[in-house]
Order: C-alpha cells, then sequence, then structure tokens
C-alpha cells in the first residue's frame, strides 16, 4: 500500500479473529462457531469478555 508521499506502508497481519469475524471468514453462523468451541473442536482464547480464535485454526479450516 502506498501512502500520499509515495512510501510503502505494510499493513499488519490478522493473528486472532473475533467470533463474528471467524464466521464470516468461514461462511457460517455465530452460533456456529460458538457450538464448535464448547465441543472443543476450535480452539479459542478469552480476553477479557472477547473470545478470540487465531488466525492459523482460520487458515486451517479454509484450506
Amino acid at each position: 500500500m502506498l501512502t500520499d508521499n509515495g512510501n510503502q506502508v505494510e499493513l499488519p497481519e490478522i493473528l486472532a479473529y473475533s467470533v463474528a469475524s471467524a464466521a464470516r471468514a468461514l461462511g457460517v453462523s455465530k452460533s456456529l462457531i460458538h457450538g464448535l468451541i464448547r465441543e472443543g473442536d476450535l480452539p479459542a482464547i478469552k480476553v477479557g469478555r472477547r473470545t478470540l480464535i487465531l488466525a492459523t485454526e482460520i487458515e486451517k479450516r479454509l484450506a
């Protein structure tokens, strides 16, 4: 990506997805994502009140 002055800027790599973002990326519902997490089929971490899914877990399911 180029800035106004012509310098290139690297965009940050996505490291983790929220439940909603993961659902959009996989084309499924948020409730299915919650169910997969609850059953232990989709590893997730809690950060405060947020549930995050590592990008590597999403990429595995997209392959």
